[in-house]
């Protein structure tokens, strides 16, 4: 156990070439060569697994489509629908500037709505 224990932690190409090695100096008839030869080449297997996995996007020079970055709603526009308000009824509500004051530092609001209620942007 504490042999696969060694192999299996051999992650680096320095291990592979311990591993490789090893497996080239085979003799069967020195007692315990054939677990040997099951083990190393069991670590062989799981080494080259790892390492034939292909890495990275393949996709890394291919543009998107202009559909994947399309436009979505502002969460002031998501608010003004909610309260199904228009426009012309942004400024006098409450509701709305309420909001506004909760959140003018962390999401968008038109810089013409913070100046007719008077706070700094």
């Amino acid at each position: 156990m504490r042999l696969l224990r060694v192999y299996a932690s051999a992650r680096s190409f320095t291990g592979y070439l311990r591993l490789a090695s090893e497996f080239r100096s085979f003799h069967p008839k020195q007692p315990g060569q054939v677990l040997r030869l099951k083990l190393v080449t069991a670590c062989l297997q799981w080494y080259n697994s790892i390492m034939s996995k292909p890495r990275g996007n393949p996709n890394w020079c291919q543009p998107q489509p202009p559909s994947a970055y399309a436009a979505t709603a502002s969460e002031f526009e998501l608010q003004t629908k909610k309260l199904a308000l228009r426009p012309d009824e942004y400024v006098d509500s409450e509701a709305l500037k309420e909001w506004a004051r909760r959140n003018k530092d962390h999401k968008f609001v038109p810089s013409e709505l913070l100046q007719a209620w008077g706070f700094n942007s």
